[in-house]
């Protein structure tokens, strides 16, 4: 599962992904890996990491313009000056092995799907064997 979060300045991700760190252990008793992502470079990414108390969640930084048009984050453009010029919005992709599952993408920070929903889900679709669906 890869959290995409839009940013250091965003309180939204903030909340979301002090919430994921907590239940990680959880999460990866269900056989789930996770990492959270974003587009910012390294020193914002570690600067995120402390400041949220992220502890074992790992973040990959500078996720590109292709991997952002691959799954179809949106982006935006900074209105605020702690904002990047350019950063992705919200939005969570899960894999089943290195297939593309399902996703949750999302054109502005508000509203994210609930973490435990989507964690069901995934158990779900896991025991059932669903296949992917929106594929066509």
């Amino acid at each position: 599962m890869i959290v995409v979060y839009r940013g250091l300045h965003c309180p939204l991700c903030k909340k979301q992904l002090k919430e994921l760190s907590s239940k990680l252990k959880d999460i990866a008793g269900k056989g789930i890996s996770v990492v959270a992502a974003t587009m910012e470079e390294k020193s914002r990414a570690d600067k995120a990491h402390e400041e949220w108390e992220l502890d074992q969640l790992p973040i990959a930084y500078e996720i590109g313009e292709d991997f952002i048009e691959k799954f179809g984050v949106y982006t935006s453009s900074a209105i605020n000056d702690d904002e990047p010029d350019v950063f992705a919005e919200p939005a969570l992709l899960v894999f089943k092995g290195t297939d593309y599952h399902m996703g949750w993408v999302q054109s502005v920070p508000f509203a994210r799907p609930a973490l435990d929903d989507v964690v069901e889900t995934i158990a779900f679709v896991e025991k059932k064997d669903y296949p992917p669906r929106g594929t066509r």
